[in-house]
């Protein structure tokens, strides 16, 4: 089976434990970069390593 590539704004929140308005925050102001479905929000996998290598682990 392979392993999911891309994310909703709800699974992303979990992961990090944070709320998902938090992470569409970060959407809209161009700190993570994702991709419209409707009115969903997707994330794609190299995009979510991409935002926290930048906003997480260089924190640490």
């Amino acid at each position: 089976m392979k392993k999911k590539e891309v994310y909703s704004t709800v699974e992303v929140a979990k992961k990090l434990g944070i709320s998902p308005k938090t992470i569409i925050n970060q959407i809209n102001s161009g700190n993570l970069i994702a991709f419209r479905i409707g009115k969903l929000y997707k994330i794609a996998k190299y995009n979510l390593i991409e935002f926290l290598e930048k906003n997480v682990l260089d924190k640490e």
